[in-house]
């Protein structure tokens, strides 16, 4: 979701750059991974 926001930004060559801490992304990341994980166990 994050890099699909990323890609569109460039690609639409809107002229604002989006800070993202590297905090905010891995534990995006991480949770996303973790909910695919327990979705899949069922």
């Amino acid at each position: 979701m994050i890099v699909q926001y990323m890609i569109g930004n460039e690609v639409f060559w809107k002229k604002e750059k989006i800070q993202y801490s590297r905090e905010e992304v891995v534990n995006t990341f991480v949770t996303l991974f973790l909910e695919v994980i327990k979705i899949s166990k069922r």
